[in-house]
């Protein structure tokens, strides 16, 4: 009687297993389990995919150097107004002018203050290089200009209006010819390290009078024999996603 119902119980287990085999092979089939699988692998792939875009921004060297030389011309259009006058962006057409019995004068910005310059700034310098060249407090009264020791006074708020300085009492003299190579020499850490070979006249050929190639000139006015070149370093990282100059040497 016990091996009768031994049997019994032998026979219950391999129809059941016989159901599981004709279940998952019915699932199959169907495509079920492919279709998990493939969800599993399209998922795989767009995580590698994601990996592999968020590594090309800074393995490409084009378009590394793209926002590199970006932010060169940036910087040195800065650089070379900072020699003279307080840098406010791009001054408007069609803006107010306000002159002062020192012989300053002002110009009215797009501005509102100072930390509307500074945000503008900050998108493509760093907070080091800004606050090392805005350190001077806004005057708010207007009748302080008018008193000489103020006539090289930077910034003015007047009206709801951030004004500058527009008056410098001397001139600035680049030899630099507006032309520079760069290549990109580290790429670490989001922060990028760029080689800049800038091109200078000659010292000596800038003093000379008759000569086509001297101080403000253009690459074109010089012969090789004319040109200096100077090997410089420039450095940008990457700060809240938004590439920023950190350090510099530009032209003199």
């Amino acid at each position: 009687m016990e091996t009768k119902n031994n049997g019994g119980l032998l026979i219950g287990v391999l129809i059941g297993i016989i159901i599981v085999l004709l279940v998952a092979t019915a699932l199959f089939a169907t495509g079920t389990f492919e279709f998990k699988t493939k969800i599993t692998n399209d998922a795989k792939q767009t995580n590698d995919k994601i990996t592999v875009e968020e590594n090309d921004e800074l393995s490409d060297e084009e378009d590394v150097l793209a926002i590199g030389k970006e932010l060169y011309d940036k910087a040195t259009k800065v650089f070379e107004t900072w020699q003279l006058l307080p840098y406010c962006g791009e001054r408007p057409t069609d803006g107010k002018t306000m002159s002062f019995k020192s012989g300053s004068t002002m110009y009215e910005t797009n501005f509102k203050n100072l930390e509307e310059l500074k945000k503008y700034l900050a998108s493509f310098l760093s907070d080091d290089i800004i606050n090392s060249r805005i350190n001077e407090k806004p005057i708010t009264d207007v009748s302080i200009l008018d008193n000489p020791e103020k006539a090289y006074t930077n910034y003015l708020i007047t009206d709801g209006k951030l004004y500058c300085r527009s008056n410098t009492g001397k001139g600035w003299l680049s030899r630099y010819l507006n032309s520079y190579d760069m290549q990109v020499d580290t790429i670490k850490d989001d922060i990028v390290k760029f080689d800049v070979k800038i091109a200078n006249v000659n010292e000596k050929v800038a003093l000379q009078s008759d000569s086509k190639c001297t101080y403000g000139s253009k690459i074109s006015d010089c012969t090789d024999e004319q040109i200096e070149y100077v090997n410089t370093k420039f450095i940008i990282k990457k700060v809240n996603n938004n590439w920023v100059v950190t350090d510099y040497t530009l032209h003199g």
